[in-house]
């Protein structure tokens, strides 16, 4: 009847496929169950439950709400919800051959903390609470949008760098243009070399060996 042993012998429970609330995209979705009930991201944010997985092995793509530690994803990390209010979202990997992605909402002060050896695609963060993000080269684009803080530092970024807000950049080289849309916010800068353009809008400090443009 298409059940197997371990089913029937109640070693194991099948999860009925419409419960699942994401399209069968490939990619490695983290979730929390209550026996064969989804437990909502609500639900155990409000009851301050603090979630972190740990993955042995390189992954493809993960999309998660926690933290993520593991050793190569050969995707995108996508994340669009902190853990328990008054947490910390964290990821920390060695190498991500994709795209980094943190959208939190207004009301989600999570902060953010990406800790990383070479991340081979985009940097994109949108958050109301600080930003740190640690790794040794991004060979994509980082773009920053915060109301708290938020705190770059690398040996190398490839692409260019876009923030909004309070931001601390400290890099060797950038091979892309700076720009800082914030006219509020105050802007540090701290690196080698700039390859490209720097285009800041507000109070700016920026101490690099040499600007090309």
């Amino acid at each position: 009847l298409g059940a197997s042993i371990d089913a029937l012998f109640g070693i194991e429970k099948e999860v009925k496929k419409q419960e699942l609330s994401w399209e069968d995209d490939g990619k490695l979705h983290v979730a929390v169950f209550e026996g064969t009930r989804p437990v909502s991201q609500t639900e155990y944010r409000n009851e301050k439950m603090k979630i972190a997985v740990q993955l042995e092995g390189n992954v493809r793509d993960v999309a998660c709400d926690c933290c993520v530690v593991c050793e190569n994803i050969g995707g995108d990390v996508l994340m669009t919800l902190g853990s328990a209010k008054g947490g910390q979202l964290n990821i920390a990997c060695e190498n991500i051959e994709g795209d980094v992605i943190v959208s939190l909402k207004e009301c989600e002060k999570v902060p953010v903390t990406i800790a990383c050896d070479d991340i081979e695609g985009d940097v994109t963060v949108s958050s109301s609470a600080d930003i740190t993000i640690s790794c040794d080269n991004i060979e994509g684009d980082v773009t920053l949008s915060t109301k708290a803080e938020c705190s770059v530092t690398c040996d190398n970024i490839d692409g260019d760098v876009t923030v909004t807000g309070q931001t601390r950049i400290s890099s060797g080289n950038i091979a892309g243009n700076i720009t800082s849309s914030d006219g509020t916010a105050e802007c540090y800068i701290t690196c080698a070399n700039v390859d490209g353009d720097v285009a800041v809008t507000g109070k700016a400090t920026i101490n690099c060996d040499n600007i090309d443009r």
